[in-house]
């Protein structure tokens, strides 16, 4: 089953037998789960919880409708090292570039979007708002790095649309922690 997460999280420290340990931080919890989990188990398990639950669409809707702002926004923040506002403006065309190909690639996958979408999704955060990949990088951990700009790579080239500045963000954020 696909599912979306929407919450802060930290990853604290490697636990027993080199496991995470990952702490909930804010507010924020929403998880999202496709129409066709609604009757599984622990999806009603955590409907009987706090948890902002929200059921609808298919497994590409849910996970492309994040991926869609989250790759963007950890790509942008990570490789200007700034919230997102500075990541949008620090360089107009690498920007509009990354935007462009996460929309096309958002758009195959069948959740049309386009860069100008992306950008206001992007406009309505915080500028300051920055992204736990960022956080990964700055302490040497590849972290989300290939699932995030990765998978919208190969879902770009499965597609036949390629994704050069993705590609070349994502290249040099991982020389940067080798």
């Amino acid at each position: 089953m696909a599912a979306s997460y929407a919450g802060e999280t930290l990853r604290t420290a490697a636990g027993d037998h080199g496991a995470m340990t990952v702490r909930h931080r804010g507010d924020l919890l929403r998880i999202t789960v496709p129409d066709d989990a609604a009757d599984l188990g622990v999806v009603r398990a955590l409907g009987d919880t706090d948890i902002d639950l929200v059921t609808g669409g298919t497994e590409a809707e849910v996970l492309w409708s994040k991926l869609r702002f989250l790759a963007p926004l950890a790509l942008l923040t990570s490789a200007h090292r700034s919230g997102i506002g500075a990541g949008l403006a620090a360089d107009p065309a690498l920007a509009d570039g990354v935007l462009t190909e996460v929309a096309a690639v958002t758009t195959a996958e069948g959740v049309p979007t386009s860069a100008e979408d992306l950008r206001a999704i992007l406009s309505g955060f915080p500028p300051t708002m920055r992204s736990s990949l960022q956080a990964d990088l700055a302490a040497g951990h590849l972290g989300e790095l290939d699932a995030i700009g990765g998978a919208v790579s190969r879902r770009g080239a499965a597609h036949g649309l390629a994704t050069p500045v993705v590609d070349a963000i994502v290249a040099r954020l991982r020389a940067e922690v080798a």
